[in-house]
């Protein structure tokens, strides 16, 4: 199963999942496809899409998934990668109206560089990301909040 998150925003998101639809149409994408669509309204009859949904619901779908899409937030890119999960990130952009600015680019690219995420900074890219995704090994994630904490802890107490 496939996730896709767009996230919570209240902009409109529906160029990512316009095309991930678009590549279920034309056999790119066969597996059964769940899409939190958000404030985006969307309706589609070749994947599951839900507006809303529970945070354990949203992290059962994060484990269930073979592969997560989704937009570039760094809460969502996080879990997924806390899981271990192949992912795909599509950043919000300030140009499409989808967001305020540009910091979805920002941290798409720079989790893209370390390994971590396949990014895609269009849509368009989307299916050759798939194609990578293939063989892709994510890098894997480590937390720094355990020793960011001690060390506040060890300054509060000093």
């Amino acid at each position: 199963m496939i996730f896709v998150t767009v996230g919570t925003q209240d902009q409109n998101f529906s160029r990512l999942l316009i095309e991930v639809e678009r590549l279920i149409r034309i056999g790119v994408i066969c597996e059964p496809v769940i899409a939190q669509s958000g404030q985006t309204a969307f309706e589609s009859d070749l994947m599951e899409v839900v507006a809303s949904i529970p945070i354990e619901t949203f992290q059962n779908y994060l484990e269930q998934s073979q592969l997560v899409i989704t937009h570039g937030g760094v809460g969502t890119i996080l879990s997924a990668l806390q899981l271990g999960k192949k992912t795909i990130a599509v950043p919000r952009q300030e140009s499409y109206g989808e967001h305020e600015n540009n910091h979805q680019r920002e941290i798409v690219e720079h989790f893209d560089q370390l390994g971590y995420i396949i990014g895609c900074n269009e849509v368009d890219q989307l299916q050759s990301a798939l194609t990578k995704a293939q063989a892709f090994e994510p890098e894997i994630y480590h937390s720094h909040n355990q020793v960011f904490c001690q060390l506040m802890k060890n300054w509060i107490d000093a």
